[in-house]
Formats: C-alpha cells, sequence, structure tokens
C-alpha cells in the first residue's frame, strides 16, 4: 500500500500488459494493486474468532496508545478499523464494472441485531462498499456478544451508520439515518457515549436547516436546545466537546449582503440582507 501510494499517478496511467510477471511490481496495474491490497486486508481479519478473543492488553509494546482504547478492547476491533480505513475510501472503486455495487437496500439501516444478520448481494465481490458492510456486519456481531461494553458497541455502529449515510444511494437515507440514531437513544438511555449519538442528531438537525430555512419548526433551534442538554452534562465525552463546538458554530453571528450582479449607475439598486 506503501508503494502504490507512492506512485499513484503513474500507476493510473498503466495499461495491463498480457502475460506480465505477477511477480514483478513494474508491471502491475493501479488494479493489480488494489486487489493485493483488499487481499492482505481480508487476511488480516482471519482467525476473525482468535482474534476476537485476543485483548489488546497483550499487544502493549507495540501499540500507539490513545484514550479510547475501552471502545476497541480487542485485536480485531483495531485491525477491522484499520481495513476499513481502506475500503472506505473507495479508491478501489475507481475503474468500476458494469454492474458496480451500491448501497440501495434500506436494511442497511437496520438496528445492530438484524444488521449484521442481512445477507448483501453484489455481483462485485471486489466492491469497496460491499466488503466494508461486510467487516462492519462481522464487527458488529463481535460487539453484541456478552461482555462486550455497550460504548464499544455505539462506538462501531455509529461508524457504520455515518458511512452508509454518506455513500448509500438510498433515496429515503436522511430520515433512515435519522431515525437509527433515535433507536440507539432508545435502546441505550443512560449510557454516557449516547453524547456522540445525540450531537450527530443536533448535528443533522443543523443541517436539515441550512437545506431547508424558513420552516415552522426551525431545526437549528433544535440543534441548539440538544447541544444546551449535552453540555451541562458532568462527564467530558467526545459527544460533548463536539457539541460545544457545533453549538459556537450555531451562536456565531453573521451579516450578509448580496446585491444585483448589474446596477445602473446613479440609480436605486435592490440588496438582500
Amino acid at each position: 500500500q506503501y508503494y502504490f501510494s507512492q506512485h499513484r499517478y503513474e500507476l493510473y496511467d498503466r495499461t495491463k500488459i498480457a502475460g506480465g510477471n505477477p511477480q514483478e511490481l513494474s508491471t502491475w496495474t493501479a488494479e493489480d494493486f488494489h486487489r493485493k491490497i483488499s487481499s492482505l486486508y481480508l487476511q488480516s481479519l482471519q482467525p476473525e474468532s482468535l482474534l476476537q478473543q485476543s485483548p489488546l492488553s497483550s499487544f502493549e509494546p507495540i501499540l500507539l496508545s490513545g484514550n479510547v482504547r475501552s471502545l476497541r478492547p480487542f485485536l480485531f476491533d483495531l485491525l477491522a478499523f484499520r481495513a476499513l480505513d481502506y475500503f472506505e475510501r473507495d479508491e478501489a472503486d475507481l475503474s468500476k464494472p458494469e454492474e458496480a455495487y451500491e448501497i440501495k437496500e434500506t436494511e442497511a439501516f437496520l438496528p445492530a441485531q438484524k444488521f449484521q444478520l442481512h445477507v448483501f448481494q453484489s455481483a462485485d465481490s471486489f466492491s469497496s462498499k460491499w466488503i466494508a458492510l461486510k467487516i462492519y456486519q462481522k464487527l458488529l456481531r463481535a460487539h453484541l456478544k456478552e461482555g462486550h461494553s455497550a460504548a464499544g458497541l455505539i462506538d462501531a455502529d455509529l461508524h457504520r451508520l455515518q458511512f452508509i449515510a454518506e455513500q448509500s444511494v438510498i433515496e429515503r437515507k436522511d430520515s433512515l439515518y435519522y431515525s437509527a440514531l433515535q433507536d440507539l437513544i432508545r435502546r441505550f438511555p443512560n449510557e454516557p457515549a449516547l453524547d456522540q449519538v445525540y450531537y450527530l442528531t443536533a448535528r443533522w438537525h443543523a443541517d436539515q436547516g441550512v437545506k431547508q430555512p424558513g420552516r415552522e419548526e426551525n431545526p437549528l433551534l433544535l440543534a441548539k436546545e440538544i447541544c444546551e442538554r449535552v453540555m451541562g452534562r458532568k462527564d467530558s465525552t467526545e459527544g460533548k466537546i463536539n457539541c460545544q463546538r457545533l453549538y459556537q458554530e450555531l451562536m456565531q453571528q453573521e451579516f450578509q449582503v448580496r446585491t444585483e450582479k448589474v446596477n445602473l449607475p446613479d440609480r436605486p439598486f435592490r440588496a438582500l440582507i
């Protein structure tokens, strides 16, 4: 992957050579690299059951410690999110096949318990989006097992929902995404990790206020109220910090003036303030 990133522009201009040496990188096309990189990432997630039982604490000497270790307690978590960083970039799908996979199933927004059981069909088994969905299913399946923290499950599920909301072509994806966030709130009413869910809910309302200004129920006010509730909590969480930033953004005062592109000299002209 490092070699590919250093030679990306050169490789995308390369034409596939018939009968090329598969051991010689100088003959590989961008597609060849992506297939190999994808294969290695998927191999890194095996054996799945063993990785899901291997605590990260055993690998402490070679890890950069962060402040969210509790969210990803096992080696499988670390490797799955590392693989998702690659597949979610969607770069391997730049040369799309005729039957390119698109996320069209509304089941992608189902609660974690049902999502991890759904079978997503794809004629393109090399699709980055399809592979990412499969990894999220395995990741959520692992976090749904007894003994895993609710915070870890919520974190993984939020990553899944944001990915689908961004990449799917479902017409109702905005409302489905919002409903999925509300479902998490209902299922984990007293979990501190919900602060991030509340933040994403507030962000959703804020985005709606920008898209649909002038509504009777102002979404920007709803976003402000949610942020104020989260900011009033004692615990310091990622969601609380994000709410503080969003609140400052919402409360920032702006003054804008727009005039006509063409105006006559010494004549009154219109301006929108």
